[in-house]
């Protein structure tokens, strides 16, 4: 007999765990339902539709990203330290592209998905211009497209390996140049 006391928080866990691997074929309610051991009941029990959960798994990936950064941005007191450890942190332990480049894929038609990537995208950029510009940086938002739209590249291209020591001290060398910060490992 399924477990029907799943909260709309597991749903959506879920959801950006298979919307990962398989994109929006991969959200199907009755497959779900059975990997969370419940009822389609408990789909419809949270979520008006499959459009309202689609537009919720996206909302909360978006705000745990952007919590993230925040808090990470709270450890350091420095902007150097602060930028060091935010780049570093991305390329030692990449995390959600897989997601995102699905939510691409979903933004060709789907005008929600773009929104919440292009919001994103622009914190992203902003909140890396904002310290390379704290740093005294010259064409800090400049740098900070660079960066991203590197890492983006990066990460297609790495996402598989496990990045050693003396990698990751390469692209920390490699980020420093984009920068023109020398960071801090």
């Amino acid at each position: 007999m399924p477990n029907i006391k799943v909260k709309s928080e597991d749903w959506i866990k879920k959801g950006i765990e298979l919307f990962s691997q398989g994109g929006i074929d991969a959200l199907n309610v009755e497959k779900m339902a059975i990997i969370l051991n419940c009822t389609k009941g408990s789909f419809y029990h949270h979520f008006k539709s499959r459009e309202d959960y689609i537009d919720q798994i996206l909302e909360y990936y978006y705000k745990s990203r952007k919590n993230m950064l925040e808090s990470m941005g709270k450890l350091y007191n420095s902007p150097v330290e602060k930028l060091s450890r935010v780049l570093i942190g991305v390329f030692k332990n990449p995390r959600g592209l897989d997601f995102e480049f699905q939510v691409r894929k979903l933004a060709e038609t789907n005008e929600k998905a773009q929104i919440h990537l292009n919001n994103l995208e622009r914190e992203r950029i902003t909140y890396v211009s904002v310290l390379l510009s704290d740093c005294g940086v010259e064409n800090a938002q400049l740098r900070a497209e660079m960066i991203y739209h590197y890492y983006l590249g990066w990460y297609q291209r790495n996402k598989f390996k496990i990045l050693s020591d003396q990698a990751l001290y390469e692209e920390v060398s490699k980020l420093s140049l984009i920068s023109g910060i020398d960071l801090i490992l």
